[in-house]
């Protein structure tokens, strides 16, 4: 029972805290405040989120620009192929050290950490 209404504490005070998001001017705030409140506490931790939430923002945005169907003809099989075509272009650019002229080095770690992403969302049979 105490274990329950400390639970319900949490709960409430998440609430209050998801309330103070819609008062943020910055998306850095409101990082750290949805952090904050999903209990990321290391420094790494955050600056992991961060970095996810980047990610996510251009998922959804290519998503929108191309729709599912490109990942959805080949599945999982398909994402690998993709996956290895990011990561010879990164192996190209990281051990040659060539300034690429067409996607930033750190472009190309985000389309990597997505490509992991669908293809966790295809072998879990969400990706549609």
């Amino acid at each position: 029972m105490k274990q329950h209404i400390l639970e319900q504490q949490d709960r409430d005070e998440r609430v209050e805290r998801l309330k103070e998001l819609n008062n943020m001017e910055s998306d850095q705030e409101w990082i750290d405040t949805l952090a904050d409140i999903i209990g990321i506490e290391t420094d790494l931790g955050r600056k992991s989120f961060h970095a996810l939430c980047e990610a996510a923002i251009l998922l959804d945005s290519k998503n929108r620009d191309y729709g599912p169907g490109n990942i959805s003809a080949f599945g999982e099989r398909g994402v690998v192929v993709r996956l290895n075509d990011k990561v010879e272009r990164l192996k190209t650019l990281v051990w040659n050290g060539k300034s690429p002229e067409h996607e930033k080095v750190a472009d190309t770690w985000i389309d990597i950490a997505n490509y992991g992403i669908i293809g966790l969302l295809c072998h879990k049979g969400v990706w549609k």
